[in-house]
This record gives C-alpha cells, structure tokens and sequence, in this order.
C-alpha cells in the first residue's frame, strides 16, 4: 500500500502530466528525505541536552512514573538506539570497506574476456571515454592518451591500479594492449603520453572506489521491515515455505511445491533485484502461481540487496553451492528462469556455470548485458545530480544503502557478471522498460537485435515494454502478463 501510494504521488517514468504534479513530487520527495534523514542528528541533540540537564528531567520533585519522566525516558532510549545503529552502521562499513574478495583470473582467462569483448565491441575506445568522471567536458581526441587506457584496462582485468602491478602482471596488460591497438584503429590513433605533463582524469573504479555510503535511520530500517513482513505472512498464507540454504549462509529462499504428476511445465525459479526483497514482487509470484497451480516455484532470498543488515555478502561460489542445494534438495529439474535486475546477474552466473538447471531464460530490464559501458554504475551509483524525483528516492534509499552500495562496490566483478548473448543456449526472452533511467534499454536492446540478425541467432527475443521505468513491470498487470508469457 505504501509503495502503491509513492507510486501515485512519485511517477516512476519521471514524465508527469502536469508541471504542478513534478513539483508536488519534488516537494514530497524532499520532505521525505529530510524528515528521515534528520532522525540520526535529532537523536544526538536529544541526547545530549537530556544528559546535560539530567537533574531537571531525571530528578524533577513529581511522583515517580508521571506521564513526563515516561516520555523522557522514551526519549532517551530512542537516542541511545539511534546513536547505537549509527555506530555499527559505521563499524560495518568499515568492514566491508577492507573486506572485497578478488578478481582471480589466469592469463588465459583474461585473453578470452578481452577477446569476447572485442568481439561484441569492437569499438572500444568509445565506451573508454564515458567512464570517465568529468565526460561531457573531454574532448576525447586530445585528453585521453594511451596511458589512461592502460588505467583503465589495469582496472577492468586486474582490478588494481597501474602501479600496483606486478611486472608479470605489466607484460600481461601490454600483451592486452596490443590486442585492443589490432581489433580497433581508434584506440591505434591515440597519442602516447612521451613525456608530457597529461590532464588528471578519473574514471570510476568501482571495487577499488570509496564505498558511497548514506546512513538510514533505525526508524527506517523498522518500516521496512514491517513492510518486508507483510511479504512473508502473504507468500505463507499462498502456501510458500520458507528454507535457509545453508546453515551459515544469509542466502534463503521460499517455494512452493506444485503437483509434479499433473504439471507438465518446468519448475519456475524467480531471482529479483534490488529492493526490499519478495515484497515487491507478490504479484508476479502470485500471477505465476495462479497461471498454473500445478507449477512448483522457487524464489531466491537475497537479504543484502534487499534492505537488510546481514553480517555476510555471498559470493558467486557461496551462491552457486546455494543453488545447488535447493537442486539438490527438492529433486528439481531444468527450470525456467525470471531474472530481473541484478536478478539477471545470479541468473547469467547460473546459465555460465550450471547449463544443467537452465530450461528456459526470462531476463527483465537486464544488468548483465554490455557491462563495457558504464550506464549501468554511473546511473546507479556514481549519478552526483539526479534529475526527477524518484530518481533522487532511489539513491538515497536504496543505492546508497549500507548492503547494497556495499554489495556493488565490493562485490561487483563485470567479468563474472556479463552475459553475452550466446551464452543463451535455451530459448531466450529480455524483457526493457522504455524510461529505464539505470540502463541504456534501446542502446541494449539495439545490440542483442544486432546480434541475432547478424549471427542468425534465433534463439533470443527482445521485447521493448512500453510507459514503464526499470522496475515498472511488477506492479503493471498487463506487463506481468506479457513478461509470463513465456515463462
């Protein structure tokens, strides 16, 4: 109901019919983000006139338990708790700052992803110009040598910065220089440094980046926990059963078990994206169940992306033997899969890794396709300047949240995560939204049309929603119905 009533107030697609409704949004928007975030300053300022003037309040000459010394001392817990959240919020991140896994890759290894990009993008200095901070203010000809292309290819494959390598390490990236100076003349054309003082440029470095953290209130973290509640007492009540994966694991996961004798359709195994979890995504399961009772459906639990503090950030393997074990356990077989979002990403490690499990591919506004370009972080996470809205609501709320910025900017690895197109050996559906303000949809969806037309590949399907922002589908019901067509 809440988020039905954002929905009204705050379009998604960020195009309002009025100029007096944009502005109405606008207002709302930064009431919302000023009332929460001034919880965490109004608590310290509680607390520290209340201990400062501990004897008025504490020992006033009034009979013990009035309504006053009542309301003082809520007053006093509520700062404690909310100083007490701030402090962990911060020795959390703190954490997770020094604690990213690696990207290991052989040699071998990085010369196949260097290869498989080129050949999806020849074109590689033009995607090398927009991950840098200040773009629109380069002219790409004259600001950008050679070496902020090694910069950049340090990063990309070895996530480490130039002069940190180690001189095998060097030899390596050279050798992927010369591949890049064959495949594209552009990249050929660029002016070697030979000295000369060259403009400082940065470009986003998303592992090796600070992680972009703006602290929510514990107040906050409750609401969405009752919210995160109603999901579970209504996935409960439609005959849902909820497991652990693993006895350490913060990964979970709830299904429901169809009549595997009557049905006659593979199992639907649901992965959803950033948010606050299952919550937002009822009606899809609900729309699934109700399309075929019969049907045995899984719905993977991603507490860290879902607005939750968990102490634990899984990794591709951790999530991998996850997988595996509800495989395992509930005797499944191929399923169909509905990836949304970073959902699409899990989906991308399970068609790479584990072939066996895959029946069918359902990706909706999809984050693992041409991850060269950097539309995907720099609207997500590096925007400094949101444009509309609820543009400015989903930073605040949701990018800049402890776990998630946490989860991207340590444990986003491009390589692991991108899918290229025939990698989709099984009937293929991917599903944009057309004001998709986190991917570039049309630009996306203009590759994998490309690439099908021209490798006479038929197995994959687009298919452009039209008058949806990413995300729009799960409370559209005629969106679910075309995106469970084919599920």
């Amino acid at each position: 109901m809440v988020l039905r009533l954002l929905g009204t107030l705050i379009e998604p697609t960020d195009r309002y019919s009025t100029k007096s409704h944009r502005i109405s949004a606008i207002v709302l928007t930064t009431i919302i983000k000023i009332v929460v975030s001034s919880f965490m300053p109004a608590s310290f300022v509680t607390f520290c006139y209340l201990a400062y003037n501990y004897h008025l309040f504490y020992m006033p000459p009034t009979t013990p338990g009035t309504s006053q010394q009542w309301l003082l001392l809520t007053a006093t817990i509520w700062s404690l708790l909310e100083i007490g959240f701030y402090l962990y919020c911060l020795n959390v991140k703190r954490r997770f700052s020094h604690t990213s896994s690696t990207l290991e890759l052989t040699w071998e290894k990085r010369v196949f992803y260097v290869q498989r990009v080129l050949d999806h993008n020849p074109t590689v200095f033009k995607s090398l110009a927009k991950w840098f901070h200040k773009r629109d203010e380069l002219n790409v000809e004259d600001d950008i040598y050679l070496e902020h292309f090694e910069d950049w290819l340090s990063w990309a494959f070895f996530n480490k910065m130039k002069s940190n390598l180690t001189n095998n390490e060097m030899h390596e990236l050279h050798a992927i220089m010369d591949m890049c100076l064959k495949r594209d003349p552009s990249v050929a054309a660029m002016r070697n440094e030979n000295g000369r003082s060259r403009k400082p440029l940065e470009f986003m470095r998303l592992n090796l980046d600070p992680i972009a953290f703006q602290h929510k209130p514990l107040i906050a973290y409750l609401v969405i926990s009752l919210m995160q509640l109603y999901g579970l007492i209504f996935l409960y009540f439609i005959g849902f059963t909820h497991y652990n994966c693993q006895p350490r694991s913060t990964l979970s996961y709830w299904i429901y078990n169809g009549n595997k004798s009557n049905g006659t359709k593979p199992p639907v195994f649901l992965v959803y994206g950033i948010g606050i979890g299952v919550t937002m995504y009822l009606k899809v399961i609900n729309a699934i169940k109700n399309k075929d009772p019969d049907r045995t459906i899984v719905v993977l639990d991603l507490p860290h992306i879902s607005l939750k503090l968990v102490h634990q950030i899984p990794s591709l393997t951790q999530t991998l033997e996850a997988i595996d074990n509800i495989f395992k356990k509930h005797d499944l077989t191929a399923c169909s899969w509905l990836g949304h979002s970073y959902g699409s990403i899990v989906t991308a490690w399970v068609i790479k890794s584990r072939p066996a499990y895959v029946h069918k591919v359902n990706l909706v506004d999809p984050a693992c396709f041409a991850l060269w370009e950097p539309d995907l972080i720099r609207n997500f996470l590096y925007n400094s300047n949101p444009i509309g809205p609820i543009h400015h609501l989903a930073q605040y709320f949701v990018a800049k949240d402890l776990l998630v910025a946490s989860t991207l900017f340590r444990h986003f690895w491009w390589l692991h995560n991108i899918l290229f197109p025939d990698d989709l050996a099984c009937e293929s559906y991917v599903y944009f939204s057309q004001y998709d303000w986190i991917i570039d949809s049309f630009a996306i969806k203009n590759y994998l049309d490309r690439f099908c037309s021209r490798n006479s590949w038929n197995r994959l399907k687009t298919v452009m929603m039209d008058n949806v922002a990413h995300g729009g589908f799960i409370s559209s019901d005629e969106k679910i119905q075309i995106v469970l067509e084919h599920v």
